[in-house]
């Protein structure tokens, strides 16, 4: 958001969540309003001075490029459409002002990238325009696509290439696994995510996801943390309908070294909030321990939305040995028509000792009505590094959004 030109400043806790319950650091996590707010806002970003300045791109590229046309009547067509439908029109718009013939368009975009304020928001709907004009010419689409993504991420406009011609596509994928421009290996990762959030899905994909498994191969060590993250959430992609695969990929992962372990870790983040016990061991956790949970209590009875509640209990191990452990709490909602479906929260990595009770507090906040996933948690050992990911994540950061990736 700071990147395209708008800022805006985050919700914040009030005075008494911030100074209520134990003492520790609060560590706030993504909130559903928030993200709404943010999609609302970058809306703004394809506005008629966008499409001016595209067209002045295209123009400077092409001198016969119809630029008054391009531009007529944007202001009072974009007004009324949300996000998607504004980049949509703008596509079209793009249709009707590059020439007909798709190679000739791309010689046209090809001259214009080669301007850098060719760049952000403004390329979002080349990549697809590419997409849709180019769909019968993957030649020439695929290497437009790959020079536009580290303008702005080419991981939609991929996908129907990925269906509609996916020998040429994947021969192509492979290439870039050896490109040194980071956002290239990256769309390899992140255009063939089975559920790339805005996106279509890949149902070929998300029944046998095993197409791909080259693909991420050569890249969970990839030295860019930034690759590494599209790996990991593709992992987690395929954890969601396959865990199995999933983990059978881990485990082969894993010992390769710090950078796909990370990878590994992240990846399998879904899985290890449910619980699964072949993700906990591969993350190290005594998935067998014999542990004892005592002295459960609140810290109030009633609370209305926007307070919070506390919650403290003891957990013992019992039987000699030290145990790693992964502390989770469970929160059953209360909605407007009966209780919700259990949401799990991450609240503490710690490692027992036999008999030596850990004590585990946390507050969260009960105003889930307006706040979704939103939690905070005051332990003040707790591991949120390793846990603070949540499906919400790939919404509203560099994970999928359609956010540029320099932005990222």
């Amino acid at each position: 958001v700071e990147d395209s030109g708008t800022h805006v400043e985050p919700p914040q806790p009030s005075e008494a969540a911030r100074s209520s319950g134990p003492t520790g650091r609060r560590v706030p996590v993504a909130i559903v309003m928030w993200e709404n707010l943010v999609v609302a806002l970058l809306k703004e970003e394809f506005s008629t001075s966008l499409v001016e300045a595209l067209g002045g791109e295209l123009r400077a590229a092409q001198p016969s490029f119809p630029f008054d046309e391009f531009i007529a009547g944007a202001a009072g067509a974009l007004k009324p459409l949300e996000l998607t439908q504004r980049r949509e029109l703008i596509t079209d718009r793009l249709v009707e002002a590059l020439p007909a013939d798709f190679g000739d368009a791309a010689k046209v975009l090809h001259a214009a990238l080669e301007s850098p304020t060719l760049t952000g928001w403004m390329t979002m709907p080349v990549g697809y325009f590419v997409a849709v004009a180019g769909l019968a010419d993957p030649e020439v689409a695929l290497p437009l696509l790959a020079r536009l993504t580290p303008r702005f991420t080419s991981e939609g406009p991929i996908r129907p290439f990925i269906e509609a011609h996916p020998e040429v596509t994947f021969d192509a994928l492979r290439r870039w696994l050896a490109d040194p421009d980071e956002h290239v290996r990256r769309l390899v990762s992140e255009g063939t995510r089975p559920r790339l959030p805005w996106a279509p899905l890949l149902r070929g994909f998300i029944a046998d996801p095993t197409p791909c498994f080259e693909l991420l191969d050569a890249l969970v060590d990839d030295p860019s943390l930034y690759v590494r993250r599209s790996v990991a959430n593709h992992l987690n992609d395929v954890a969601k309908d396959h865990p199995d695969i999933a983990l059978a990929w881990a485990r082969q992962w894993q010992p390769r070294g710090d950078d796909a372990a990370w990878t590994v870790k992240h990846g399998l983040r879904t899985l290890v909030k449910q619980g699964n016990p072949g993700a906990l061991a591969l993350m190290g956790v005594d998935v067998d321990a014999k542990v004892s949970t005592t002295g459960l209590s609140l810290d109030a009875d009633e609370i209305a939305i926007g307070q919070d509640i506390a919650f403290t209990c003891t957990l013992v191990l019992k039987e000699p040995r030290q145990a790693r452990l992964v502390i989770d709490y469970r929160v059953h909602y209360m909605g407007a028509r009966g209780p919700k479906q259990p949401k799990v929260f991450k609240l503490a990595t710690r490692k027992a000792v036999a008999d030596e009770p850990t004590r585990s507090a946390s507050a969260a906040p009960r105003n889930e009505a307006l706040l979704g996933l939103t939690h905070e948690l005051v332990e003040e050992h707790t591991d949120q590094a390793d846990h603070d990911d949540t499906e919400h994540d790939d919404a509203v950061t560099e994970e999928g959004s359609g956010l540029p990736n320099h932005g990222a």
